[in-house]
C-alpha cells in the first residue's frame, strides 16, 4: 500500500507544481474542472457506468466527511 501511495504522489507531482505556478484563481478552477472531466473519462474507459458512479460517490462521501 505504501508503494501505491508513493506512486500516486509521484504521478501527481507535476500537476501539483502546475497548480502552484498558477496565480489566477480562475485558471486554477479551469485546471480542476479539466482534471475532473479527464478523471471521469478515464474511469468510464476502464469501468462500467455503474462502477464509475460508485467510485465518484465514494469520493464525494469522503469529501463530505472532511468538510
Amino acid at each position: 500500500m505504501e508503494e501505491l501511495i508513493k506512486r500516486k504522489e509521484e504521478l501527481f507531482k507535476p500537476i501539483h507544481q502546475q497548480i502552484l505556478m498558477t496565480d489566477d484563481n480562475k485558471d486554477v478552477i479551469l485546471l480542476a474542472v479539466n482534471m475532473c472531466e479527464s478523471s471521469i473519462k478515464i474511469f468510464l474507459d476502464n469501468y462500467s457506468l455503474e462502477d464509475t458512479k460508485s467510485i465518484i460517490n465514494d469520493m464525494l462521501n469522503k469529501f463530505n466527511k472532511v468538510s
